[in-house]
């Protein structure tokens, strides 16, 4: 037993150091499960959150509406998130955000919203209905005398979304 005594007191220092480096370990291991674990998502509080059927009803009403289709988790969502933010606070206009995830395919809604998005578009070399590119993200869509008048898939500079805006009538300067 003295021996053991005898060689903790002589090894202490090097012991003191792998357990001080397990710690740091498992510390770094913990903090990099968490950094991988958290994600970006679509910033949504400068933006009014709506169901399908609320989305429909934008259809209805005789005023410019701006419809923002997109994917919580979808990195061009959330960077257009970011441009469509910094032109809500220049120009004061509502930003309607519809959350891709939380649609239903096979719903009369969703079947409905398809057909309202009657507009002529082409993506990768394929020229269809807006409406039938649904789920591809982000969705810039104006709607504006009680139709879509304006569609487009991906994302765009600041400068390019003032330039529809201003053209739609959602914002209040001349061209």
């Amino acid at each position: 037993m003295n021996k053991i005594i005898a060689h903790l007191k002589n090894n202490a220092s090097v012991y003191f150091v792998i357990i001080g480096c397990l710690i740091v370990l498992l510390i770094v291991l913990l903090s990099s499960n968490q950094d991988n674990s958290k994600k970006d998502y679509v910033d949504t509080k400068y933006f009014k959150v709506i169901n399908i059927n609320e989305a429909l009803k934008l259809f209805d009403s005789n005023d410019n509406s701006v419809l923002f289709i997109g994917r919580k988790d979808c990195p061009a969502t959330i960077e257009f998130g970011k441009v469509m933010t910094v032109a809500k606070a220049k120009y004061g206009f509502t930003v309607n955000y519809l959350e891709l995830t939380d649609l239903d395919p096979n719903s009369s809604e969703y079947k409905s919203l398809i057909e309202k998005l009657d507009f002529e578009y082409t993506l990768y070399d394929k020229t269809d209905k807006f409406g039938n590119f649904l789920g591809n993200t982000p969705m810039l869509i104006i709607i504006k005398g009680r139709q879509m008048s304006y569609g487009y898939i991906g994302n765009m500079t600041l400068t390019s979304l003032e330039t529809i805006l201003n053209q739609y009538g959602v914002t209040n300067e001349k061209n």
